[in-house]
């Protein structure tokens, strides 16, 4: 049980890892979002 217990320890530490990623992602669409608006005031 205690093993499992140090098991689940690990993945739930991939799992935050893995919402990081996410996080960075989201980030990243963000920047694009912000180009987007950039030239539609270009285009203005």
């Amino acid at each position: 049980m205690g093993t499992e217990s140090r098991l689940n320890g690990k993945t739930e530490k991939t799992d935050h890892a893995a919402v990081r990623t996410d996080h960075a992602a989201v980030k990243t669409d963000h920047a694009a979002v912000k180009t987007d608006h950039a030239a539609a005031k270009a285009q203005l």
